[in-house]
């Protein structure tokens, strides 16, 4: 008895880019704020994600739309 292959029809996936935005206070200018300063306020930004109750929106509020799509062939 022959097997017959059936073909797999390939769903289309897609790549999203997103920035997340946050604020940190510092004592220094825009332009000389330190790695560690950014690093802590990612960190914080993101535990805010993390404690938020289900079905809050703070992730898509922090995040918006995606700035850019494209299909992964």
């Amino acid at each position: 008895m022959q097997t017959v292959k059936i073909p797999q029809i390939k769903q289309k996936k897609y790549n999203h880019a997103f920035v997340v935005a946050f604020s940190i206070e510092s004592n220094n200018d825009g332009e000389h704020v330190t790695e560690r300063e950014l690093l802590i306020g990612l960190t914080k930004r993101l535990l805010e994600f993390l404690e938020a109750k289900v079905g809050h929106t703070l992730a898509s509020e922090c995040c918006g739309v995606p700035y850019d799509t494209y299909e992964n062939y």
